[in-house]
């Protein structure tokens, strides 16, 4: 799988995640400890979350590191 594949079902997994909850982004984003534009960023697949978030993510959103 490419870097830029990656990103975007990592981006997509979060926003599904998130959606499903009917969580908005900024209730994402005070559940695990970021800014609000970082989760933005993150869904748009401008950039991945660091291993910090990725872990609060995967806690939170109850899901798995290799979810497709």
């Amino acid at each position: 799988m490419s870097n830029e594949t990656q990103t975007a079902t990592i981006a997509e997994l979060i926003r599904q995640a998130r959606l499903s909850r009917h969580w908005t982004q900024a209730e994402l984003a005070l559940r695990i400890g970021c800014r609000e534009y970082q989760v933005s960023l993150w869904e748009r697949g401008h950039f991945q979350p660091s291993e910090k978030y990725r872990g609060r993510l995967i806690k939170t959103l109850a899901i798995t590191p290799d979810s497709d």
